[in-house]
């Protein structure tokens, strides 16, 4: 048995009892993972006898104009260096994308210890986002009920972004949106407040709960035109996707391309079978997006009971498949695979260098 050792948040920044959870779904074979939140009870562990040790740290720039901050961030990680620890910037609620262009983490590390040092990343990905609604829904009783449906679409977005405008402007031109539930909330154009959150403050909150789920407005929209955070070629499959699974509801997905390639990766079943879904390997993002608008005036065309009736057997495969928690474990294995080819190859230059 290989044992591992993982710091889970080096400066206290983060959200330690989530990646505890985390870990302790993973079954990697011959691997045992002990973690802690401290850095002050690294004292208490005979931290020799671990094959690998991580330490993360959760990138967070605005602390770095602080003295006191930098100084103590400096010290920690020299230390933890020095006992063999391997550097992970973690962040599992955002893409690498986002964290290496918005937070510049590297640069900010590079410049604090005065040489550079191997980095991982250890961020969303596919196992995260799915953990953790698995995680928050697996013993809540849901009643989604698709036998009426007064609107065609639900169509939700939050922040802006280039794709989500794209996409809006497309929509709205096309009048996809004038018998649908939608909202964007950076624009100033908020879901009506029947099929909010009950729960939730008004209006909806800027962070914290886009993991909730409200059984209403699934139940009275036919199809869920789903808005990824990310369209690069970076694997990020958050809980935007999760919900209308969840929801056995139909939908349509803008996100990267072969993003529906890689859910059927996972297990799941897309529709394909029934909708034009060749949007999906369309590179060009204008061209995707006519697509999926064509696809729109398709399906607003089209008896919401008979796609409901043709595509039953996929969408309890796939709320199945969501809660099949081997499955989700597999992925966490794939996660945590990844750390510890880091650790191996960083130690193998190490030794040629």
């Amino acid at each position: 048995m290989e044992q591992n050792f993982i710091l889970t948040d080096i400066m206290k920044t983060g959200y330690n009892p989530d990646l505890h959870t985390f870990l302790s779904y993973h079954t990697l074979p011959n691997q045992q993972f002990d973690y802690d939140e401290g850095y002050y009870r690294l004292g208490f562990y005979n931290l020799s006898k671990y094959k690998r040790k991580f330490a993360c740290l959760f990138p967070r720039p605005l602390l770095h104009r602080f003295e006191d901050y930098t100084f103590d961030l400096k010290r920690r990680l020299n230390k933890l260096i020095s006992l063999g620890f391997q550097i992970v910037i973690t962040e599992p609620w955002e893409s690498k994308k986002v964290i290496k262009e918005n937070r510049n983490i590297e640069t900010l590390l590079y410049k604090l210890l005065d040489k550079k040092i191997p980095l991982t990343y250890w961020t969303g990905d596919v196992s995260w986002f799915w953990f953790y609604m698995f995680n928050k829904h697996y013993d809540k009783k849901y009643n989604f009920d698709h036998s009426k449906k007064e609107f065609g679409f639900l169509y939700l977005n939050k922040t802006s972004r280039s794709h989500r405008e794209l996409l809006f402007k497309k929509l709205s031109n096309s009048q996809m949106l004038s018998n649908s539930l939608y909202s964007f909330t950076s624009k100033g154009i908020a879901l009506d407040q029947r099929y909010e959150l009950p729960w939730a403050p008004y209006p909806y909150p800027k962070l914290g709960m886009d993991q909730d789920i409200y059984e209403l407005p699934y139940n009275c929209t036919a199809v869920n035109v789903v808005v990824e955070t990310q369209i690069d070629n970076e694997q990020f499959v958050t809980e935007k996707i999760w919900k209308p699974i969840i929801a056995e509801q139909l939908f349509v997905v803008l996100a990267k391309p072969f993003y529906l390639k890689e859910l059927r990766d996972l297990g799941f079943k897309t529709f394909d079978s029934i909708i034009d879904e060749s949007y999906d390997s369309e590179i060009d993002i204008n061209k995707r997006t006519d697509k999926i608008v064509d696809l729109c005036k398709w399906l607003q065309q089209q008896k919401w009971q008979d796609l409901y009736l043709q595509t039953e057997s996929i969408r309890k495969h796939n709320a199945q498949t969501f809660f099949n928690k081997s499955l989700i474990q597999k992925s966490i294995n794939n996660t945590l695979q990844k750390l510890l080819e880091f650790f191996d190859s960083s130690q193998v230059s190490t030794r040629k260098s």
